[in-house]
Order: structure tokens, then sequence, then C-alpha cells
């Protein structure tokens, strides 16, 4: 009677851990990345569309103390040559 318990309990403790993952993961999704190619970075002009971005740079370039930064739309991001990739949103 003790190790049905013991086994129910454990069983019981490892769904509730489960539910708390599947929760947890659906409220902080990893955002995409994306990365600036040639085209994006050889842009001459930017619109003045408000579409904020989260801009990463290499760590090389990177300066203490955000190794990112929110620029007003992917445009800008790209034509930083330091940007690596950026994410959709504000940083």
């Amino acid at each position: 009677m003790k190790n049905l318990k013991k086994s129910l309990l454990i069983g019981i403790i490892l769904i509730l851990i489960l539910i708390f993952f599947i929760l947890f993961i659906g409220f902080f999704p990893e955002k995409e990345k994306f990365f600036c190619d040639e085209e994006t970075r050889n842009i001459d002009v930017c619109v003045a569309i408000y579409e904020p971005v989260c801009g990463h740079y290499q760590e090389k370039d990177c300066n203490v103390p955000s190794c990112k930064k929110t620029f007003s739309n992917l445009c800008f991001a790209c034509i930083d040559e330091n940007v690596l990739f950026y994410v959709r949103g504000e940083c």
C-alpha cells in the first residue's frame, strides 16, 4: 500500500511538472532570428516606418552594457554593419 501511494504521488508530481513546462514554453517562445544579408546591407535610403526590431551586435563589436539595440525598422538595423541579426520587437 505504501508503494502504491508513493508511486501515485510521484506520478502526480511528474504530471504537474510537465504541465508547468508546457504552460511556460507557451509564454516565452523564442523569437525568430533574421540575419542581415548583402542585399539588406547595401540599401541607400531607409523608409521611416516604425516597426521596431532588436539588433544584436557581433560579440567582438559589442560595447558594454548591452550587445543589442532597438532600431526603428529592419532597414536601419541592417545598414549598421556591426549588427549580425535582428528579432522583431523592441529590445
